[in-house]
């Protein structure tokens, strides 16, 4: 509950901009695949209007509209995976092993130097 609310949070304290982006990065296979439906079909309506090529000849002109865009759309992908990952980087997750190690009982807390033993 708390992990949600948290959440719903930090998407209310985000830019119109910084949603679109996390949405986009959420459902990238899913826009590069409708931008190459979408491409497929406003070229098809703009190239259909030649009246000097035969159709097979208009169909691959329409694909390779589709893939140079295509093509595009998987490059502006990766620059921003890069980008995401370079920001991750820079800015790495806070480690809170510590507090796994306070949950522990003495005797499961492994001390990093071993444990001391005395002869009597």
């Amino acid at each position: 509950m708390e992990e949600e609310k948290k959440k719903k949070e930090m998407v209310e304290m985000q830019s119109s901009f910084e949603k679109f982006k996390q949405l986009v990065n959420d459902n990238k296979y899913t826009v590069i695949l409708g931008s190459w439906a979408t491409t497929m079909g406003i070229a098809w309506k703009i190239i259909n209007k030649d009246q000097y090529m035969t159709k097979s000849q208009k169909i691959v002109q329409v694909r390779m509209w589709a893939q140079g865009v295509t093509i595009a759309m998987i490059l502006a992908t990766a620059l921003a995976s890069q980008s995401e990952r370079q920001a991750v980087k820079d800015h790495p997750p806070v480690d809170h092993s510590w507090m796994n190690q306070l949950k522990l009982s003495p005797e499961e807390v492994s001390s990093p130097v071993g444990k001391v033993t005395t002869k009597s």
